[in-house]
């Protein structure tokens, strides 16, 4: 075993080969002392002050510090940070910048610990400076490959829905107005190819778009969004410029006996990139509209109703948990059951027919007397068209004459050209009875607890909100994120749904999430009411995903207790992307049970 002094020797010596500079400063004073230096850094170092303080802006001052670290380095190591950071931690303060060594800028780390004679009052630091340039470039490297990956579409190498979403927020979060051109596009019959050809054909014929695409604008300014989905944003080019670059594009794709895709384009000068992307959108399907027109044999439909039975199980499985699935034309005033429970229509009752009729008809023969009026109104074509708007269905929970608690939630598909809603689509489903009356007959929290475990099944969480402390416990989970279930453990309710918005909620929905889940607007709600629901978009954090999802949110008040609201989440993203992907684009994504419609003249009596 060697000697404790050789020991310390080897020690110092491995240091002194490890890092560039140690030294022993003291703050109080600005004095320090030189324990090891970079030996090319001797001659440079002639004429510094001798204070450290003027020293280290002397070392910067002198060209030896890469001029985009040198503020940075001259705020870290000012005597007013310095000080302050270390009367107030014990934590050593690392700072990271490039310094001319070896004929060039390299990386280097400086670290700042106590020493052990430190006092607040006579502030002792000891200093170290080392190389950190090939492990730091190596880590710069992997970073950029990992982003590469992260906001590069792997197939097409164009960039990707998460590179289009934070072009966006980069553009909104300048809250400037410039010119923005936007050029939408969408393939036309890859659902054709894949389906007779194989994906590899569809793969192919994506790329050699996207090829064209990137050829014609520059690929820094195209993005594949999605399987069939492409856009070009160019920002602060004229709109000449812009259009002519967009019309030429349409002319060489569409030189062609069948156009490789449908285009629409806009330029605007606005802050936000989004609504000219809107309008653009709607010039595409306009273009898609006539495609579809020239060439029916590529209208999806056709195909798709090869596959009738496919579509049967698609729809089955999406609503096992519906009573009720039914799409209604409000311009024409009819409708189609897509599912239903054998115990959920009349004996006898036809899968088509007259919207009016059927709604008037379910709330005589199935709706209790004091909820029939409710009910009637809200699904009637009227109030339809007055209120609806598209991802905020409206929501009704009534009662049945047989006792059973029904919901009903009534969602836009599509709009007619003055922008009013079209089609809809409409489903209902008993409430839980563990909502209702195992709730009800409850004798205490402990035994609501007990019921309100059988969600699990049904819903993706539920919490307990304590309304005499204002306080919310989450009970049963799923889905929530570990850091989210640790947070609401008797959680000022206030405080939650705070943290849940601003983390959680899509941007836009927010405000309107806040007041509508506050307490003070439930106790309200939930007075007059047997339970309340709302519906949200939420970021994808939430599930760990790629794109936004949806959460239904149901609050409920048992009769016999207060005090105490119970809150079930659920997610119904299915649904609602099974609504939007389906029918959002109008005719040209009509499906085999949608085609009846253009048959079903509106009735003459209505």
């Amino acid at each position: 075993m060697k000697h404790t002094d050789t020991l310390l020797e080897d020690s110092m010596r491995i240091l002194a080969r490890t890092y560039h500079k140690i030294l022993k400063i003291n703050l109080t004073t600005n004095e320090h002392l030189d324990i090891k230096t970079y030996e090319e850094e001797i001659n440079l170092q002639k004429g510094y002050a001798p204070g450290i303080f003027e020293w280290m802006r002397g070392f910067a001052d002198s060209g030896q510090v890469y001029p985009d670290d040198r503020d940075a380095y001259l705020r870290t190591t000012s005597p007013e940070y310095l000080k302050e950071h270390f009367r107030s931690s014990d934590d050593a303060l690392d700072v990271t910048y490039r310094r001319w060594t070896k004929n060039e800028f390299r990386w280097v780390m400086m670290e700042l610990i106590k020493a052990s004679d430190y006092t607040d009052d006579n502030q002792t630091v000891m200093l170290y400076i080392r190389d950190i340039h090939t492990s730091h470039m190596r880590e710069a490297e992997a970073q950029r490959r990992l982003e590469q990956v992260a906001y590069m579409d792997s197939l097409t190498k164009l960039k990707n829905h998460l590179s289009f979403q934070n072009r966006c927020m980069e553009c909104a979060e300048k809250d400037t107005e410039q010119k923005i051109g936007v050029l939408f596009a969408d393939l036309n019959g890859l659902k054709m190819i894949n389906d007779q050809y194989g994906h590899e054909q569809g793969n192919q014929y994506i790329l050699s778009f996207a090829q064209k695409l990137a050829e014609h604008f520059g690929d820094a300014y195209c993005y594949r969004i999605s399987g069939d989905e492409f856009l070009v944003i160019i920002t602060g080019m004229g709109k000449d410029h812009f259009y002519a670059l967009a019309e030429s594009f349409d002319q060489s794709i569409k030189g062609t006996s069948v156009p490789i895709a449908a285009l629409g384009w806009d330029w605007e000068v606005l802050s936000r990139i989004e609504p000219v992307m809107a309008t653009a959108e709607h010039r595409m399907y306009a273009d898609k509209e006539r495609f579809h027109l020239a060439h029916p044999e590529y209208q999806r439909g056709a195909v798709e109703r090869e596959y009738k039975d496919e579509m049967d199980f698609l729809i089955h499985t999406l609503t096992e948990s519906y009573e009720v699935l039914l799409i209604a034309d409000l311009t024409r005033n009819s409708y189609r059951i897509l599912r239903h429970d054998p115990t959920s229509v009349r004996i006898g009752e036809a899968d088509e027919g007259v919207y009016t009729i059927r709604n008037d008809n379910f709330c005589n023969d199935y709706v209790s007397e004091e909820y029939q009026e409710l009910r009637r109104d809200m699904g009637s074509i009227e109030n339809l068209r007055r209120t609806l708007k598209r991802n905020k269905p409206i929501i009704c929970d009534y009662r049945l004459k047989n006792g059973q608690w029904r919901e009903s939630a009534l969602w836009l598909m599509t709009e007619d050209e003055d922008g009013l809603p079209a089609k809809i689509m409409y489903y209902s489903q008993n409430i839980d009875p563990l909502m209702t009356n195992a709730i009800v007959s409850a004798n205490s929290v402990n035994r609501e607890l007990n019921f309100l475990a059988g969600l699990r099944e049904t819903y993706s969480s539920i919490c307990i909100i304590d309304t005499l402390r204002d306080e919310i416990t989450l009970h049963e989970n799923i889905t929530l994120p570990e850091h989210v279930c640790d947070f609401m453990n008797h959680t000022p309710y206030d405080e939650a749904q705070e943290f849940f918005a601003r983390c959680y909620v899509a941007e836009d929905q927010i405000e309107e999430f806040k007041a509508e889940t506050n307490l003070l607007n439930l106790r309200k709600q939930l007075q007059t009411k047997k339970a309340v629901s709302y519906f949200y978009r939420l970021r994808p954090e939430l599930r760990k995903g790629i794109s936004d999802s949806y959460g239904k949110f149901s609050f409920c008040l048992p009769e016999e207790d207060n005090k105490t609201i119970i809150l079930a989440t659920k997610d119904i993203t299915d649904i609602v992307r099974w609504t939007q992907n389906g029918f959002h684009h109008g005719e040209n994504q009509t499906s085999w049970h949608e085609s009846s419609y253009r048959n079903m003249a509106p009735d003459k009596g209505e």
